[in-house]
């Protein structure tokens, strides 16, 4: 299915029957509205994102990258406007906001899976109405103060300023 700034790609048997088409291409309209709003950049994409949904790629779970690859045993989630408005889709957009980093405010490897976050949660919060601590399970409250508390008792060196440490420093 192709939309204003993303083709989604998956195996026909997920959307043979879809009879939401317009409510997912709402969706997606507006998710990729708020991936150009926080990277400041047009709202017309030079080149469309992709996601290929597959029943094996090349690493993880989901990984960024043209096509942004995931396995077909979850690309059903792409097509599901419900619950993206209520349990979110924190993986997916993670790995769009890997493909909006930048090299001159990254820390890499410090930063490389933390900053991509800030796309989760403004996404998230901003267009589908998700809290962040709804959002993922790490971003609690609890668990961002644990994050924190870790990292200074741990001496707050730099080698432990990753993913959830970092992403707090941003969101603060």
């Amino acid at each position: 299915m192709e939309f204003e700034n993303i083709i989604l790609t998956v195996p026909s048997h997920l959307i043979r029957d879809l009879e939401n088409v317009l409510e997912v291409e709402k969706l997606w309209n507006g998710i990729m509205k708020g991936v150009a709003d926080l990277a400041v950049i047009p709202q017309k994409f030079i080149r469309k994102e992709r996601f290929v949904a597959d029943v094996q790629i090349s690493l993880g779970w989901m990984h960024s990258g043209y096509p942004i690859m995931m396995h077909s045993s979850i690309g059903a989630e792409l097509f599901n406007p419900q619950d993206a408005r209520t349990k979110g889709l924190w993986g997916e957009i993670h790995e769009l906001g890997h493909n909006q980093q930048r090299s001159p405010w990254e820390f890499p490897p410090h930063t490389t899976e933390a900053t991509c976050n800030l796309w989760s949660v403004y996404v998230h919060e901003e267009v589908l109405g998700v809290n962040r601590e709804k959002a993922s399970r790490n971003i609690t409250s609890a668990k961002r103060k644990h994050y924190i508390e870790k990292y200074v008792k741990g001496g707050k060196n730099l080698s432990d300023w990753n993913v959830w440490t970092a992403l707090e420093t941003y969101l603060q």
